[in-house]
């Protein structure tokens, strides 16, 4: 008589400080969260009770989260982004407490039922109150094709009783109401329904815009044409607007018009180089190789002009971004304590590897 071997349930990683003293729960919370943000207690609460519990489920090249904790300041700094290669959106959906940041002028909150989306490959410091959320976890890489601004998401605010803001909330709330109970297997056919949901979030108009649906069909088709144009020609030097524009047998003017939202395509083009370059600088396959060729592989002439760039973006120089990127390559994959344990961490990277 033969039996069905058990199915193998949709990986967790549980952590909670719960069970340490105050101010060990946040030295241990800090000590794991870095991963990602470089954490400090809010000024005003350093004497409250501490406690930080996050709870991430594992979808290969998805990770749903589920984090509640006191006041904190959340950063995420140039170096952060240019030595940890995370390159991922976070979705947050906050059902208690608040958010508040700086995006270029304008102070930025997310309340109670509101979607807050952060960019990991760009810096921000974020102030959040007591709170508690929800975060879907996306590779770049994974979407952006399908995304009409992937660089224009950063420390944006989708009102909660938006359409498409509701309908999200409710795919990720059912999701993970049931993930306890759900196969591995169930969790990746969960992916797809979760990413579509995902990118037509972020397609969505900021409030106050005026809906034009012919004419964003026709620019969201040019723009993901255009973008894979230059993905694929990152490496060519002589990449510039005049280039595209005979491709493509377009205006300047329509060119500059399309990634102005973004900042203008030659701005892009030298992002989407530098993002490149990093990749290979943090690569420790790739620890052997001179900076210098790495700058000319995408696309820099001159190695002054990648090590200006580099800096302007990130805050350091190639060289010191690779030493330190080299050093936390150590990281332990898997660690396990009073706090559970801190699986997530590895996970995070296995979705930049993917």
């Amino acid at each position: 008589m033969s039996h069905d071997a058990p199915a193998t349930l949709l990986p967790v990683s549980r952590f909670s400080t719960g069970s340490l003293p105050s101010e060990d729960g946040f030295q241990a919370w800090r000590e794991s969260i870095g991963v990602l943000f470089d954490v400090e207690r809010d000024s005003s609460r350093l004497k409250a009770p501490f406690n930080a519990r996050l709870t991430t489920y594992g979808m290969d090249n998805m990770m749903l989260a589920h984090c509640a904790s006191q006041a904190q300041v959340f950063r995420r700094s140039p170096l952060k982004v240019s030595t940890d290669g995370l390159d991922h959106y976070l979705i947050q959906i906050f059902t208690q407490g608040s958010c508040e940041s700086t995006r270029g002028r304008r102070t930025v909150t997310a309340r109670p039922g509101d979607i807050w989306i952060l960019d990991l490959a760009s810096g921000f410091t974020a102030l959040n109150g007591d709170f508690e959320h929800l975060t879907l976890v996306v590779p770049r890489g994974l979407i952006e094709g399908n995304l009409l601004r992937p660089d224009d998401q950063q420390q944006r605010v989708v009102p909660g009783d938006q359409p498409l803001a509701r309908l999200f909330k409710q795919l990720m709330f059912g999701f993970f109401e049931t993930a306890p109970d759900m196969t591995l297997k169930d969790g990746l056919l969960m992916v797809a329904p979760m990413q579509r949901m995902a990118e037509g979030l972020l397609n969505s108009r900021d409030a106050g815009t005026l809906p034009d649906i012919d004419r964003g069909a026709v620019d969201f088709a040019l723009v993901t044409a255009v973008k894979r144009f230059i993905e694929e020609n990152l490496g060519d030097p002589t990449l510039k607007p005049e280039a595209i524009c005979a491709h493509f047998g377009m205006s300047r003017s329509n060119l500059y018009r399309l990634f102005e939202p973004i900042g203008g395509v030659a701005a892009y083009v030298r992002t989407r180089r530098l993002r490149r370059g990093a990749r290979d600088l943090l690569d420790p396959s790739q620890s052997g190789r001179l900076i210098y060729e790495i700058a000319y592989a995408w696309g820099f002439t001159r190695e002054g002009d990648f090590a200006r760039a580099f800096r302007r973006q990130y805050g350091v120089s190639p060289r010191d971004a690779r030493v330190a990127g080299l050093l936390s390559v150590g990281r332990p994959g898997s660690v396990r304590g009073p706090f559970g344990d801190r699986d997530y961490e590895s996970w995070l990277h296995d979705l930049t590897r993917g």
